[in-house]
């Protein structure tokens, strides 16, 4: 699980990076309607993402059970700016494309991040379900 944790970290900041390219562009920006605040939320977002994955992924394939802590604490945050995007007005284009409310289209959103981050949490944590793992004590905190 951890090299596929520093994979996904990998291509995550890829992904980010083609993301700020697009961003670069004020036609593209408008069409999604994207401002500065929802940039800044996704850089965050996407930052904390990658180095949550990547650094607990090297600390998994050293069996340090703090890894895991470390990656489901980024499950976590990524979930909360997901929350927070969604409230932000980032769903105003799928409102007018759906003919939805905007609050229901939110909602959505928030439901569908609720469950890929529960998935994610589950898959990761599949070493501490595991008897004798094999993962040290080490703690995140202390």
């Amino acid at each position: 699980i951890g090299i596929l944790l520093i994979i996904w970290g990998g291509l995550n900041a890829v992904f980010l990076l083609l993301a700020i390219l697009g961003w670069s562009d004020a036609d593209i920006r408008r069409e999604q309607g994207i401002d500065s605040l929802n940039i800044g939320l996704n850089v965050a977002s996407g930052i904390i993402s990658i180095a949550t994955s990547i650094i607990g992924g090297i600390w998994m394939m050293n069996y340090q059970r703090k890894g895991v802590y470390l990656v489901l604490i980024g499950i976590l945050i990524g979930f909360l700016f997901s929350i927070v995007l969604s409230f932000t007005g980032s769903t105003d284009v799928a409102a007018q494309d759906t003919g939805l409310n905007e609050s229901v289209v939110s909602s959505i959103a928030v439901g569908i991040s609720a469950v890929c981050s529960a998935v994610c949490g589950l898959i990761v944590a599949i070493p501490l379900m595991i008897s004798n793992n094999g993962l040290d004590d080490s703690k995140l905190f202390g």
